[in-house]
Order: structure tokens, then sequence, then C-alpha cells
């Protein structure tokens, strides 16, 4: 999923002098949620339709822009690897920034401004990332951090920030756990809590009004990637399937909580749904889902087959890599159960250089102690 999506939204609750304040504007509130709902449900046109309204009434504030820019990145995925689009999707975050800046300079929205300010320098440096321009994304980055470091003292104020907080709080200290060459630098950044920063997700995926999709999605993937929650993981991805049968990355996500959890009847007939996407990680997917439901089966032959066709493509997504290394580790048990020791402990090596699921680490490691 693309980061700070519908937590970016919250920004309809600003105050505006010539405006009413989004939370006692019944009218534009539904349509925001109604919008919401087509664009995560990749009902593009629909949701245009439905926010142009609200644009027109917020035509020359932040918030227009970063909503212009969601659309892009939701319609042109990956928008950074689209060269006319991604210069588009960064100029509209750029124009926030710039309406933001003067009204955080003004004083008097400043709290709304900080949540502009985070959300656009936060998308920037996620856009630069993945474009692996890592010089433009740590500056980015650092913009960013100073508006988080604000927004910890703001949640009380507007629940929306329980997403970024929890987020922040988790990841500080997992991504050193997963990446030790980031130990110097992160060093210098505040200090996470990983049992505080799930609590936040969860209250931000209950009580908050427009980030509660994405702190959900994030959360069911923390639960399965770091926490081996896979109960929660499963009923959090059964009810935003439920919601949004058309996202391809939602149902992606539950057929790995379905897998994890062992229901492999339900993840093979969701699987034929995934099936008819095109994109680099729904490809992957459905080799490594078809390789497990044959492992977990027992017929190596086939899960072999399917699991070696993943691995040989070349195309990158968001969730490659991570599907690539369950995969690789597959190889490695089938190598061992057909008695080929020497394959094993190589698949195994492979999965641990790319691999940051922690029972996919847990399992590889484990293996090679033995061999």
């Amino acid at each position: 999923m693309k980061e700070i999506f519908a937590l970016i939204l919250f920004v309809f609750s600003i105050s505006v002098e010539t405006l009413a304040q989004f939370s006692d504007d019944a009218a534009s509130k539904e349509i925001t949620m109604n919008g919401l709902n087509k664009l995560y449900n990749l009902e593009y046109r629909e949701a245009e339709r439905i926010f142009e309204p609200v644009l027109q009434k917020y035509k020359e504030h932040p918030v227009s822009f970063l909503i212009r820019a969601t659309l892009l990145q939701y319609e042109f995925a990956l928008i950074e690897q689209n060269a006319v689009h991604f210069k588009e999707y960064i100029s509209n975050l750029e124009k926030c920034i710039k309406l933001a800046n003067e009204q955080y300079d003004a004083g008097k929205y400043k709290t709304d401004a900080t949540f502009y300010l985070l959300a656009a320098h936060g998308n920037i440096s996620r856009a630069y990332h993945y474009n692996k321009d890592y010089l433009k994304a740590g500056l980015e980055a650092k913009r960013a951090y100073s508006y988080l470091k604000e927004g910890y003292g703001l949640a009380k104020e507007n629940s929306e920030f329980y997403f970024t907080n929890g987020l922040y709080r988790y990841y500080r200290v997992q991504y050193p756990e997963t990446h030790p060459s980031i130990k110097p630098i992160i060093f210098f950044f505040s200090d996470g809590n990983k049992t505080q920063g799930l609590a936040d997700l969860r209250r931000a995926s209950k009580s908050s009004l427009f980030s509660r999709t994405e702190a959900s999605f994030f959360l069911a993937g923390i639960c399965l990637k770091y926490e081996n929650f896979t109960k929660e993981a499963v009923s959090i991805m059964r009810d935003l399937h439920g919601k949004y049968p058309k996202n391809p990355d939602f149902l992606l996500k539950y057929i790995e909580a379905l897998l994890a959890d062992g229901q492999l009847e339900l993840s093979a007939q969701k699987l034929k749904k995934l099936e008819v996407f095109k994109g680099a990680d729904y490809e992957v997917a459905t080799f490594v889902f078809n390789g497990e439901i044959s492992f977990l089966k027992r017929d190596f032959d086939k899960a072999s087959v399917s699991f070696q066709k993943a691995i040989a493509l070349k195309k990158e997504g968001v969730e490659t890599s991570d599907l690539k290394s369950m995969a690789l580790c597959r190889l490695g048990e089938i190598g061992l159960e057909i008695g080929e020791d020497k394959k094993a402990k190589e698949y195994f090596k492979q999965c641990l250089s790319i691999a940051e699921y922690s029972r996919i680490i847990k399992k590889a490691e484990l293996e090679l102690k033995r061999l």
C-alpha cells in the first residue's frame, strides 16, 4: 500500500476563516468518505467525480493538492516508475508544502499545517526512496521528521496522529533490527517503543476517521511480518477485503494471512481472483502462494516449480523481495526433504540476503545451523 494515504486527508478538519470547520460540515465529510471508499476500491473516475465539489471548495488550500497527489499515486501505481505522472505527483506535493508553510508561519493554523507538511514531505521522501535517489529521500525525510516530532503531542487533539505516531514508534525499533547498518544514523532519532506503536496503530484503526483503513492495513502487515499475530491479521484483512473487493493489495495480504493461518481451501479460492491482476507483486505472489499451497499439501515437485517461477521473475514491486524470500526459504526446506543439502544451504543463504519476515529469518537461520 501507499504510505500516508487516508491519513493525509484528515486535514479536511481544518478551520479556515472563510469556510466551515470540516468536523461541522456534514456534507463535505460524507463526500470525503465516499470518495475515499471509491479510491480504496480503485474506482478512480468515480472517486474523482465525488471529490470534485470538495476540491473546488478548498481550491487554494494545501489539502486539494494532497488529494490530487493521492489520486495520481493510486491510479498510476507505481507512480515512481511513471516518468510523466511522477513529475505531476511531486509538483502537487510541492504546492501543498508551499501553501502549508504559509499557514505554518502564520501560526494560527499551525496544528493543521504540521500535518500537511508531514504528509507531503513524507510522501516525497518515499517516492525518491523507491527511485533510489537516496540523497533527496534523506533530505525530505529529515524535513518530515521535524513535523513528526511535533505530532507526538497532537494525538489527543486529533486522533489521526495516532497513525503516524504508531508507525514511527514501532519502526524506530524494528527497522534497525532488520537493517543493522542504519543503527549509527538512527541513533540520533527519538526513541521508539514497539508495544506503544502497536497500541497507537490499533487505536487509529478503531477511532480515527480518515486513517482507519491505512492503520488497519499497516497493522496487519506488522502482525504478519514481525509479530506472528496471525489471527489478528486474518481478521483485519477479511474486513478490508470484504469492504474493498477490487483492491488487489488487500486481496494479496488477505491470502497471505489465510495461508499463514493454514486455511488452504479459502486461500485457493481467493487466489483465483488474484491471478487476474497484472503487476510485479501480484504475479510473484500468485506463484509463491500456489507454491505454498502445494508445499503444505506436501506436493514438493509442484511447489518447487511455482517457487522457481517466482524467483525467476525480474520485475520489482513493493512486496516482491518479501515474497521471494518466502519462496527461497521453502525451496531450502524442499531441498532438505529430498536430501539435497547443498542446494538447501544455498537457498537459505539467498533467503537471508533479502528476508525481513521474522519467521522466515528464524527458520532459515535455524536450518543453516543444522546443516
